[in-house]
């Protein structure tokens, strides 16, 4: 029982977990996404890097790509939360 009862509040701290996350990612949009820009842009990497070939400039595909990213999250907190 008390296994049972371990498991079960691990699920649940992992869902409210995931709840704040996508609450941030959602009501503190334009921040998270700044980030999301620089990192995708690789704009702070060193001079001469030979991998800025994969850097992505565009930014539909920024939003794209951190839209996904709330998409996974909240789809992770519904997996969670919904488990018995």
């Amino acid at each position: 029982m008390t296994l049972r009862i371990a498991k079960i509040s691990l699920v649940f701290a992992v869902a409210i977990f995931y709840s704040f996350v996508v609450l941030n990612n959602t009501t503190d949009y334009d921040s998270n996404y700044q980030f999301v820009r620089h990192v995708l842009m690789m704009d702070s990497t060193f001079p001469g890097n030979h991998g800025m070939w994969r850097a992505l400039n565009s930014p539909l595909l920024h939003t794209v790509f951190y839209l996904s990213i709330i998409a996974w999250e909240s789809a992770t907190m519904m997996c969670r939360g919904g488990e018995r």
